[in-house]
Formats: structure tokens, sequence, C-alpha cells
């Protein structure tokens, strides 16, 4: 008799969206490998490529330059920009050189120090702030770049919330989807043959879904994804109430088109 697994639908917990997410990749990258295999071919090569062109430690030094130079400019910048604003008319090129280095040493810590730039930009805050108000008739437009650097510093340190890629993005909201009406009491069974799902409507029959029906089927560490026509289910491993857990993974790993990440 082949062994039998069940598992409880529950809603899936925020934690698992990085491994939906890369679930959602593999899938991705599988069904453009098998659409079009020559195109994939050659974005393969290229990735690999890219890979072994840029290892870890080469981006290490090359953040290390960018940082590097970011501040060298954020530095000159301010070096400029602190006597030139005070006689604005008189050295008005110098100060445009400093806006410019001021600004390019911005950005380049924003994208790569975020961290230091608000440290830096607060610091260079306090120090604007405090000489425009020891000697306001002299140092008094300081209080404008003090302001400048309050707002930049606080956001750098406080809105430091990484942009999502797309599949971020679309596993979010297929959690979002899932987490809404979530069947507390029904359950999912996975045997030889498939899984069977539960009922559409009260009454009915739970439906088969043959493995020779499924699309995709990725493992992950804390759950399994399964697509199939238009559809997708997460099954977290923490819903399994039986089977064995090993017998399940050897089950599904023999299946064609399995995915590991």
């Amino acid at each position: 008799m082949p062994c039998e697994f069940r598992f409880l639908i529950t809603a899936p917990h925020p934690a698992l969206l990085p491994q939906v997410a890369r679930a959602l990749q593999a899938y991705t990258d599988q069904d453009f490998q098998a659409r079009y295999p020559r195109l994939w071919a050659v974005y393969d090569r290229l990735m690999r490529y890219s890979k072994e062109k840029s290892p870890r430690e080469d981006r290490k030094i090359l953040r290390f330059f960018r940082v590097a130079g970011g501040l060298v400019n954020w530095l000159l910048g301010l070096f400029l920009l602190l006597p030139t604003t005070l006689a604005l008319g008189e050295f008005f090129f110098l100060f445009l050189v400093g806006a410019i280095a001021f600004l390019a040493g911005n950005m380049a810590l924003w994208k790569s120090a975020r961290r230091l730039l608000g440290i830096l930009s607060l610091a260079a805050c306090a120090l604007c702030l405090f000489g425009a108000v020891s000697s306001p008739e002299q140092l008094g437009r300081l209080g404008v770049l003090s302001v400048v650097e309050l707002i930049v510093g606080l956001r750098a340190l406080l809105f430091r919330r990484q942009k999502e890629d797309r599949f971020e993005r679309s596993a979010r909201l297929l959690l979002e989807q899932l987490s809404k009406n979530p069947e507390q009491s029904a359950e999912v069974r996975v045997d030889g043959e498939g899984l069977w799902l539960p009922p559409q409507a009260e009454g009915e029959e739970p439906r088969q879904l043959p493995f020779g029906q499924i699309r995709c089927l990725v493992r992950a560490p804390e759950l399994y994804m399964i697509v199939w026509r238009d559809q997708v289910m997460l099954l977290p491993k923490k819903s399994l109430v039986q089977g064995d857990p090993a017998q399940l993974e050897e089950l599904l790993a023999a299946q064609p088109g399995c995915l590991k990440i």
C-alpha cells in the first residue's frame, strides 16, 4: 500500500516571503528555458560569464572604491560650500563646483554606504547650525545648508528599506492573496499518483491532480510550491500532519520537473 501524506491548509507565514520569491524565480527560469531554449542558452552563458568576471572579492573592492570616491567628493564639496556660501557673489564658480562635488558624493554614498552618509550629514548639520547660531550676522547662511544636511541625514538613517525586486513583489502579493481566505478545515493529500485537492463545493469529492499535470514543483527548505494550469499552491512543511517527511521528499524529488532551491 503506497504511503499517504496529509497537509492541513493554513495561511502561509510572512516569514516565508524570501523562499516564495526564490521559488517563483526558479519556476520562471524553468518556464523560460522550456519556451525559449536558445535564448536561455545565451542568457545562461552571459550569467556564468558575469559571475566569473565579478567574484565576491572583486565586488567588495569595487564597493570600497565607490565609497572612497563618494567620501572624497562629499568632503571636497562641503569644504568648498562652507566658505563660498558666505560670499556667494564673489566665489560663485567655486560654489558651483562645490555643489556638484557635494551632490555627486551624496549620490555615491546613498547607493553604497547610506548609514555613513546619514552620520556625516547629521555631523555637518550640527556644525553648520552651531556656526549659524553663534554668529548669525556673519554665518547665518549656513543655516540653509544645515537644513539640507538634516533632511539628507534623517532620510538616510530612517528610510533604509531596500527596493523589492519583481519576484519579491509577486511573492508578497501571493502570500497576501492566500492569507485572505484560508480554508482552515481543508486538507491536501499526497500519494504515489499525485495530489488530492479540497473539493470546490460542499458535498463534492476531492479533486485529483496527477503529477503529470503539474507544471512545476519547487522544494524549498520550509515549503513546497505547486504550479498547475494557472493556479499556485503553497504547502508549508510545518503543516504536514501525516507521513514521514523524508519519504515525502524522496517521492517529490523523483517527479519530472521538480526543482530544489
